[in-house]
């Protein structure tokens, strides 16, 4: 595979997993009859009520503003933009927070099947990778995608 095909694929692979971790999340919500983002935010106000704190109502509010940016840079990456890139990675360290899932949002269910009880160092450890992966691939793609509009 040529580079100007790998370079292509790069952007297109990554869009389609913002919008599967962004699908996978509102399918889940639905499955368990819930309203996405709705019930969130029910659960968080049933927390402020109880506790009388503000921060839950906080973490929701920017967990749901998270979850939406995966719209936006799954479609902006799929349309090869360099903003899509931009938001990428903005969004890495609230990744790595464990505030929106990995970029590889499915990186964690087949251990399950191979490892009769997997740590959280070894989960810690595919979610750190899987970010390292993103970046850096994504970092390649922006760097020839800026250099081809330079020259």
């Amino acid at each position: 595979m040529n580079t100007t095909l790998r370079s292509a694929i790069i952007p297109v692979f990554w869009g389609l997993c913002d919008l599967g971790s962004l699908a996978w999340y509102l399918g889940l919500r639905a499955f368990q009859g819930q309203i996405p983002f709705a019930y969130d935010y029910q659960q968080a106000a049933l927390v402020m009520r109880s506790t009388g704190d503000v921060m839950p109502l906080i973490g929701c509010a920017v967990s749901i503003l998270l979850y939406l940016s995966l719209a936006f840079s799954g479609a902006l990456l799929l349309r090869k933009k360099v903003s899509g890139a931009i938001l990428g990675y903005i969004q890495t360290p609230f990744r790595l927070l464990i505030l929106i899932p990995p970029s590889l949002f499915f990186i964690h269910w087949p251990w399950k099947y191979f490892l009769v009880t997997p740590t959280f160092a070894f989960g810690l450890f595919l979610l750190i990778a899987s970010e390292i992966f993103k970046v850096a691939t994504v970092v390649i793609w922006h760097r020839r995608q800026l250099r081809s509009t330079a020259g």
